[in-house]
């Protein structure tokens, strides 16, 4: 069971885990789970750069 929290920010257009899409939040995510959301377009890890 992981206990470490990593930081993500939601990137596609669907609320994952409870937050929505342009927020970053912590968790503790197996690493299967995590590369299932990060593969599918869902999150990416850590906080998304700011564009313009």
């Amino acid at each position: 069971m992981p206990t470490k929290k990593n930081e993500y920010t939601v990137v596609g257009n669907h609320t994952v885990l409870g937050h929505e899409p342009g927020t970053t939040f912590s968790a503790s995510l197996s690493a299967e789970q995590e590369q299932q959301l990060i593969d599918g377009g869902h999150l990416v890890a850590g906080k998304r750069p700011q564009e313009g």
